[in-house]
């Protein structure tokens, strides 16, 4: 058992989370003030968060849990099958999140409804060769590590040693959805990320109950990004 069960888990959540965030506008300045740039250009920040989510959270459960902080890697002795599976699960995410948003713009279309722009930061960033393979870097490689260690090792986890499953499963996907509702323009946007993200962060706590171990989790989540940015980057491509 993990040692930030329970509401604890929730509470070591948000120190990191909010850690995090200053510590990413911190980076963010300094690359900026270094390299001469004001204001501090999108893909500088866009990098620095993940990178920031992921030293703070290492940071606070060590100082914390010492040792124990290891257990944030799951129940499970971690295998090179984890990759596997986890790539497997993130292709099937890619491709059934896909076909759901085409649902959702087909449905839209028919009610006379314009689709709301999503992801306009990413997209902004992928349509600059010189920025897009930072985003690569942030999206693919840094992202899915910090978000998985803060959502499924330290929430999820922490949630399913009180409370089971579906409790830690709904609550670890919800939070997960919030964090993502910042690009959006507008409710029906939003209602759009809740629609695509919900059921992925359920995926990835079922991943990570199944496995026993965050590498299956991070890589599913890393092969579902790899999709998305691969996705903006031939649209900027081709525009």
């Amino acid at each position: 058992m993990v040692p930030w069960s329970g509401t604890r888990a929730v509470l070591d959540v948000a120190v990191i989370y909010i850690g995090a965030l200053f510590l990413a506008q911190l980076l963010a300045v300094a690359v900026a003030a270094i390299g001469g740039v004001e204001p501090v250009p999108l893909v500088v920040l866009a990098v620095a968060s993940p990178i920031a989510l992921l030293l703070v959270g290492m940071a606070w459960l060590w100082s914390r849990y010492g040792a124990a902080a290891g257990r944030v890697g799951g129940r499970a002795r971690w295998q090179w099958t984890d990759l596997g599976v986890g790539a497997a699960v993130g292709v099937a995410c890619f491709v059934g999140q896909q076909l759901l948003f085409s649902a959702i713009v087909w449905v839209l279309t028919r009610a006379g409804i314009e689709t709301p722009p999503l992801q306009e930061t990413f997209r902004s960033i992928a349509a600059n060769p010189a920025t897009a393979p930072l985003l690569i870097v942030a999206a693919v490689l840094v992202a899915p590590a910090g978000e998985e260690l803060l959502f499924r090792g330290v929430l999820f986890e922490g949630l399913r040693a009180r409370w089971g499953f579906w409790a830690s499963a709904l609550g670890s996907a919800g939070l997960f959805t919030l964090v993502h509702l910042g690009d959006a323009s507008g409710g029906l946007a939003n209602a759009i990320i809740v629609a695509g993200i919900l059921p992925l962060g359920l995926i990835f706590a079922a991943l990570m109950e199944r496995r026993g171990s965050l590498l299956a989790c991070a890589a599913a989540h890393a092969t579902y990004n790899l999709g998305g940015v691969a996705l903006l980057i031939a649209a900027a491509t081709a525009a």
